[in-house]
């Protein structure tokens, strides 16, 4: 029994290793189902001195109205929305910003890489989800949120297949 566990500390601790140093993005699918997803997915990133924007987005709440009515929200603001309704994304594009950055749309990780965006969420389809932060510590965070919430078919991202390809949540 102690060599199992010694086994899979050492492996864990080679996951870690590994995603600390490489990881950019992670790509997972979350249940077809009204519930907090975002907040599931982005609990415990430090998002305080940020604003959040939504671009393209279907978010819906239970009555049929859209979760969000602006394109751009105070860190505060965006939390307590994704906190505090069940809702049911069929597609968003979530980015996060330093509370003076310039926001732009962005549509690959050449774009992301060079703007001042920190933090891109795509929701695609009602169930995939993919996330690239400029931050190791963010996408660690995240990480441990999906494996808490038993997301699946979880996937790190190491590198971009093409900087230049649109991104697209989906899976291979």
């Amino acid at each position: 029994m102690k060599s199992i566990i010694k086994v899979y500390f050492l492996y864990g601790l080679i996951i870690y290793s590994f995603c600390k140093v490489y990881m950019i993005g992670i790509k997972f699918r979350i249940e077809n189902e009204y519930n907090t997803v975002l907040e599931k997915i982005l609990r415990n990133v430090d998002s305080i001195k940020y604003k959040w924007c939504i671009f393209d987005d279907e978010v819906y709440i239970s009555s049929g109205e859209s979760l969000f009515d602006n394109d751009e929200y105070s860190n505060q603001d965006f939390k307590k929305i994704i906190s505090e309704n069940n809702y049911y994304p069929v597609f968003a594009t979530v980015q996060l910003y330093l509370e003076n950055g310039k926001i732009v749309e962005i549509e690959n990780y050449s774009q992301f890489t060079n703007s001042d965006c920190q933090l891109i969420l795509m929701i695609t389809d009602n169930e995939f989800v993919e996330v690239y932060a400029k931050e190791k510590i963010v996408l660690e965070t995240i990480h441990q949120n999906v494996l808490n919430h038993s997301f699946t078919d979880i996937k790190l991202i190491n590198e971009p297949k093409d900087i230049s390809n649109r991104f697209f949540a989906s899976f291979d």
